[in-house]
């Protein structure tokens, strides 16, 4: 793993340059993970009036749009599936100056901190063979050690990880439609045996895949979900959604929750 923290470094080199973010991406392709944390990151890189993130940033990190400077944390909340778990973290920016930015995931990437004013101030990528997470302010700004060291350790826990799962994207169907839902689990490293769980939601939902699962050691195989759209729905737009929870054999710690999205 790399871990990149840029504090409040400006006009220079906040972040990797052009052969910087090459290396990394040949690095993260090979099945590694990065942290970057750093508010001058898109700054520096990008310049001042450009709002649209370069290949590097799109395709590694998930990013979309960007807005500078105007990130105006306070505090900032976990949010999806790796930082879900951590609560409001106050900021304190002092020593620092405050020049965070706002950014949104593309379809990659998730939302992985929600600022005060709800904004989002970080996101986070699982490619399924690279993990990303980029944090448009300074790690260094959480004000509790205690919380720094949950947030780094919640990255660090989720790179160790030996195996992924792809989520599946969101079907959108008329009623009375039946749809699968298709998730694909790359075992990264020996041979082992998955248990899938099934937590649907309000719709008539099966796990259509025999549980327990075995993978090779570096291959992937495919679980897939069934959901049975009502033929009535009300209101008449509605969504649904289930959790599929996949935990190693091999070391049972290492459970990953997944959700898949039904619409109607």
């Amino acid at each position: 793993i790399v871990i990149w923290f840029s504090g409040d470094e400006f006009g220079g080199f906040a972040g990797p340059g052009a052969a910087g973010e090459t290396a990394l991406g040949t690095w993260l392709d090979a099945g590694n993970c990065l942290f970057l944390s750093g508010q001058d990151y898109l700054y520096d890189r990008l310049g001042s009036g450009t709002t649209t993130p370069n290949s590097f940033m799109s395709t590694y990190l998930g990013l979309s749009t960007l807005a500078h400077d105007t990130g105006d944390y306070t505090s900032v909340t976990g949010a999806g599936t790796v930082f879900g778990t951590l609560g409001s973290m106050p900021l304190s920016y002092s020593p620092l100056s405050d020049y965070s930015d706002r950014i949104t995931p593309n379809g990659t990437a998730e939302v992985a901190m929600v600022g005060n004013n709800t904004f989002n101030g970080a996101i986070n990528r699982d490619s399924g063979v690279y993990k990303t997470t980029f944090w448009a302010f300074p790690w260094e700004a959480i004000a509790s050690a205690t919380n720094r060291e949950a947030a780094l350790g919640t990255f660090l826990n989720t790179c160790s990880s030996t195996f992924s799962v792809t989520p599946a994207s969101t079907a959108n169907v008329p009623p009375g439609t039946t749809v699968v839902h298709e998730f694909v689990l790359t075992n990264l490293d020996v041979t082992d045996s998955y248990t899938l769980t099934l937590t649907p939601g309000n719709w008539a939902t099966t796990l259509l895949t025999p549980s327990p699962i075995n993978v090779t050691g570096g291959s992937t195989a495919t679980i897939q979900v069934q959901v049975q759209v009502p033929t009535t729905i009300t209101p008449p737009s509605q969504m649904d959604e289930f959790f599929l929870t996949v935990q190693s054999a091999n070391d049972p710690a290492e459970v990953e929750i997944v959700s898949g999205e039904t619409q109607s």
